[in-house]
């Protein structure tokens, strides 16, 4: 049991130092416009005045994949909070169309992976040199968690796991959901504390 409690331990403090492991926390972010896999423009000087939840990752991860669901989670709980989530997959858009479909409007995994096949927020295709001006590291998933005024606030590298709660039986028990909410949750409390 103590072992469990060291391990417990030992990743609590990995993801402390997420927070400090980006040289743009607190800075602005760099800008970027894409074209989505619907043909639609995003542009981030465009979301200005919003929260921007943006999500780094790869077809070859399999981490990204389970996070879908639990991204799609918060997208739905902070839908009527000013928060946008938007996901830049590494590959280009023929290899993304391989993986992923656009059906009547929404994106949908071709194969099922972790028990979802529906994607709830935009995904813009191709843009690894947009990655390297926000970290020049490898891997995914990263999660940068933008202000309203276009500053980093919160970042997340990798896909968290519990060691207590190895299994969880919803979404919201899962560590990775609880520490995204969790940072997206304190940014919206912030956001409306200082409007008021």
């Amino acid at each position: 049991m103590l072992f469990l409690y060291s391990l417990t331990d030992l990743f609590s403090q990995i993801i402390e130092f997420d927070q400090d492991y980006n040289k743009l926390l607190g800075k602005e972010v760099p800008l970027f416009s894409g074209k989505t896999l619907r043909g639609e423009n995003f542009s981030l000087i465009e979301n200005r005045g919003k929260i921007v939840l943006l999500n780094f990752w790869s077809l070859k991860c399999s981490a990204c994949f389970r996070e879908i669901e639990e991204i799609n989670a918060l997208k739905q709980k902070y839908e009527n909070k000013n928060v946008v989530f938007v996901s830049l997959i590494l590959e280009d858009e023929t290899d993304v169309l391989k993986e992923i479909s656009v059906e009547d409007g929404f994106y949908k995994v071709k194969k099922k992976n972790f028990k979802t096949e529906k994607i709830n927020y935009e995904i813009i295709p191709g843009l690894a040199n947009v990655k390297k001006k926000y970290i020049d590291e490898a891997g995914s998933p990263m999660l940068f968690i933008i202000d309203e005024k276009g500053i980093l606030k919160q970042f997340s590298y990798g896909y968290e796991m519990s060691m207590d709660n190895p299994n969880p039986k919803t979404i919201n028990e899962r560590a990775n959901y609880k520490t995204l909410d969790k940072k997206i949750g304190s940014l919206v409390a912030n956001t409306s504390a200082s409007k008021k």
